[in-house]
């Protein structure tokens, strides 16, 4: 059994979150004010890129904070950046009456994860 650290995680996962957060919300800005002309802003595949690289920057962090047991840390570290963005996204869903693709979540989560 793995003991994980809860700092370490937490650290790690606020590191991913300060990317993640601000180049979520503006590729989902850019996403919603082009949705009219049915194409994708290529600024928006940027931020989506750098949403991505705030789950690699936990993963690393943590990794990197915790030799003996790195990749249950940096696991757990995107996990928990992963729940946060998804509970904020489920949130802003149901709020705008939305319906929520619920299959897509555990995909994500893998993707997140990896």
């Amino acid at each position: 059994m793995v003991n994980l650290d809860s700092t370490v995680i937490r650290t790690a996962a606020t590191a991913g979150l300060i990317v993640i957060i601000p180049s979520t919300v503006i590729a989902s800005v850019l996403r919603d004010s082009n949705s009219n002309s049915g194409s994708t802003s290529p600024l928006a595949l940027l931020f989506l890129a750098l949403t991505i690289f705030g789950f690699i920057t936990a993963g690393y962090g943590a990794g990197r904070m915790k030799d003996d047991t790195p990749i249950a840390h940096g696991l757990v570290s995107a996990l928990v950046c992963w729940g946060v963005v998804q509970a904020f996204g489920v949130i802003k869903l149901l709020a705008q009456g939305d319906s929520v693709r619920w299959a897509a979540l555990p995909v994500l989560a893998m993707f997140a994860a990896t």
